[in-house]
């Protein structure tokens, strides 16, 4: 891994570098970005990576990015200084090769961008927690009211405006085709991608009238777009959602359905699905959504894809374990067609 590495990043890999006592600085590595891990805090600097969906590839977009992370996030805090994860958009000056931390008015002079976080206890992940049979439903209730809480309160996309339009919702499931299709290629991929597009076309003419509908009622607010268990962390006896997706507005301007239902998806992923259905009953009954079930399978489906499209990219990066990523993209392909066609209900007397 190290070898992969640029040089910017292996030269943050020594604890010197810090203004603060560390000893040891670990990697965490996604698609889109490194995060360091330095005594208490964490910086997460954007990988100069283009995708359709994502583009970081000049350190102006870098900033711009960083600076959103900083402001969208930040919505989730509390009052309590715990729960306030992000601190700031910090330049970094210098050289790759001798890098050195600078202040918020240093940015014109930055060779890159990171944003600082107090760093969590990476066990307390939600991730983590259902890994280790630590979830339970009374934490998913009080995450389903808060979320409810949340969306209650989130700004509202401008009908005028693109965000959540139908045109832009089927155009983002198409995407995840394209991706799959490049690098699922086996007779059993290629059959179970097709007829997962099939039922997304034939899904969304159904629920296209009430997704209009739903955004002409003000079902469409800036959310958090990335709502799995990975982005979510027990802090306290809060559930504090982090990393919501800032590289790109059309993705967290979104149905407040949509971001439900992939927290939905990934319980049932882990084989919880008596967490994920009191989970979604929860956040039924907080926010009062009665037209939300009609448009959760698809958002689910949807869900499902875009993980095993992130895994497919992954595998394709330097460094990455590409048998394990697309095992873990079959994974998501497989609980795509459960949702897409559950089996028949049965009586069990």
């Amino acid at each position: 891994m190290p070898d992969a590495l640029p040089t910017l990043i292996q030269s943050l890999l020594s604890p010197s570098r810090y203004p603060h006592p560390v000893d040891v600085v670990e990697l965490l590595e996604t698609h889109g970005a490194w995060v360091l891990l330095a005594g208490d805090q964490a910086y997460k600097i954007k990988k100069p990576v283009s995708f359709p969906f994502m583009d970081f590839g000049t350190l102006a977009r870098r900033r711009t990015a960083c600076e959103t992370e900083l402001r969208i996030n930040q919505r989730f805090a509390t009052d309590d200084p715990a729960t306030q994860l992000y601190r700031g958009v910090l330049p970094l000056l210098g050289s790759a090769q001798d890098p050195r931390w600078g202040r918020p008015s240093e940015g014109d002079e930055a060779i890159e961008f990171a944003v600082q976080m107090r760093r969590f206890d990476e066990a307390g992940r939600l991730d983590h927690l259902c890994a280790r049979g630590a979830l339970t439903a009374d934490h998913l209730h009080a995450l389903a009211q808060d979320l409810a809480a949340f969306q209650a309160s989130a700004m509202v996309a401008d009908a005028r405006g693109p965000w959540g339009d139908a045109s832009c919702v089927i155009a983002f499931a198409h995407d995840n085709f394209g991706a799959l299709q490049e690098h699922l290629t086996n007779a059993r991929d290629t059959e179970a991608l097709h007829a997962l597009e099939q039922w997304t076309e034939a899904s969304f003419a159904r629920i296209e009238p009430l997704l209009a509908e739903r955004r002409r009622t003000g079902r469409v607010r800036e959310g958090h777009g990335d709502l799995h268990l990975g982005n979510l962390v027990l802090i306290g006896k809060v559930v504090l959602p982090f990393d919501a997706i800032e590289f790109n507005d059309a993705l967290r301007w979104i149905d407040t359905a949509s971001d439900i239902a992939f927290l939905w998806m990934d319980l049932l992923h882990n084989r919880q699905p008596g967490l994920a259905n009191g989970f979604l009953s929860a956040w039924l009954d907080a926010s009062g959504d009665t037209t939300a079930p009609a448009v959760l399978p698809f958002f689910a489906v949807y869900r499902a894809l875009v993980r095993a499209k992130v895994a497919v990219i992954r595998s394709t990066q330097p460094g990455a374990d590409a048998s394990a990523a697309l095992a873990e993209a079959r994974a998501y392909l497989a609980l795509a067609m459960n949702i897409a066609e559950p089996p028949a209900g049965q009586l069990v007397i």
